[in-house]
């Protein structure tokens, strides 16, 4: 059986206090990317254009907390109050209070007021808006536990790490993903993950070796590949190479699954809807599955966790339901919206502003 892990708040506010250590430039990247995330949830024309010209002025601002601070201030005629956030409780009054006061500002206010008093205070700032939704998670327990998790385990991506490239006869495989690249020995044997960012290297990359080893243990380990192995002195993450087809690669050229296809892959979620562990919530979307010919089976080549918001997505009730939505639909989803409404492309999102360092 799983263990049951839980995130103790000092852990949490641990973590959402890392982003002090940043360089200003660095803090604020991170400042611009949660609040441009907010936008997505504007619909009216009018607000969106004026909210695209706060996202315009912080780019070419030396300051934009500033930016943000003037543009709360002609909204709703009043200046941010000053609060000074020194410890999780200090969070959990600031966070209460915006709540409480969501029927007086709109939502893309309040967000804006909470990440600067949390960005002045030397906070990571919130994402409060992904998945087409607000996430303040009012009908949720520990609504403000799962909100900071899912903020810095996706934010600290924009923070990279040059991580030195694995020695030997390694050679890359694929140097796109959002927080690994990946090398494969010329045996064609051995998979290397190698981090790209202090997500990577604090949560994604041990956090999966973990997820491994917990896997190993029950009927969902047949769907791991072998000999996983974790270095600690680089977080470098081996396993077996398994040589095949995604299933994003299969769906996109529109090739249909084949009878073992689908029954290894029914067998797979049948599992996974059974598991002991609830709180291991993996990405079961077809790009991390790599059919094995030889085996005649899928393999989930990462086994990373996602964090508690959001997980609702792939719960369904039955398999027809989750390979409709998750599998069919993938392309199509992809194209008309962005799955996980945050905007992780590195080239479009990246705030430049006017720091030398």
């Amino acid at each position: 059986m799983f263990i049951v892990r839980t995130k103790p708040t000092e852990w949490l506010f641990t973590n959402l206090r890392y982003y002090k250590t940043f360089t200003d430039l660095q803090k604020s990247q991170i400042f611009y990317i949660a609040n441009k995330n907010l936008i997505y949830s504007i619909k009216e024309k009018t607000e969106k254009v004026h909210a695209l010209s706060l996202l315009n002025n912080m780019q070419k601002s030396s300051s934009a907390v500033d930016e943000v601070k003037k543009y709360v201030r002609s909204t709703i005629r009043r200046d941010i109050d000053e609060v000074n956030l020194k410890s999780w409780d200090d969070i959990v009054r600031l966070y209460d209070m915006t709540v409480q006061n969501l029927t007086v500002c709109s939502d893309f206010i309040s967000a804006l007021i909470m990440n600067t008093n949390l960005y002045e205070s030397g906070l990571c700032p919130f994402l409060l808006y992904a998945f087409n939704d607000w996430q303040w998670g009012l009908n949720y327990p520990n609504r403000l536990e799962r909100l900071v998790e899912f903020s810095f385990m996706y934010l600290y991506r924009f923070v990279p790490k040059n991580v030195k490239t694995p020695c030997g006869n390694f050679q890359p495989l694929h140097l796109l993903g959002a927080t690994s690249n990946v090398f494969i020995d010329k045996d064609n044997r051995v998979i290397c993950k190698v981090p790209k960012n202090l997500a990577a290297i604090l949560y994604l990359i041990p956090q999966e070796y973990e997820n491994v080893c917990l896997l190993r243990e029950t009927p969902l380990g047949q769907f791991c590949s072998e000999n996983y192995k974790y270095d600690n002195q680089y977080q470098y993450l081996y396993h077996r190479a398994v040589l095949g087809n995604s299933g994003e690669d299969l769906l996109f050229n529109h090739t249909i699954l084949c009878d073992a296809q689908i029954k290894s892959l029914k067998k797979f979620y049948s599992l996974y809807s059974n598991r002991n562990d609830k709180q291991m919530i993996l990405d079961i979307h077809p790009g991390n599955f790599v059919w094995d010919d030889s085996k005649e089976q899928w393999y989930l080549v990462d086994l990373g966790s996602l964090p508690d918001i959001g997980k609702e997505y792939y719960e369904y009730s039955t398999f027809e339901q989750y390979f409709l939505h998750i599998w069919i639909n993938r392309e199509r989803n992809m194209r008309i919206y962005p799955i996980r409404s945050i905007d992780l492309n590195m080239d479009e999102v990246i705030y430049t502003g006017r720091y030398e360092e």
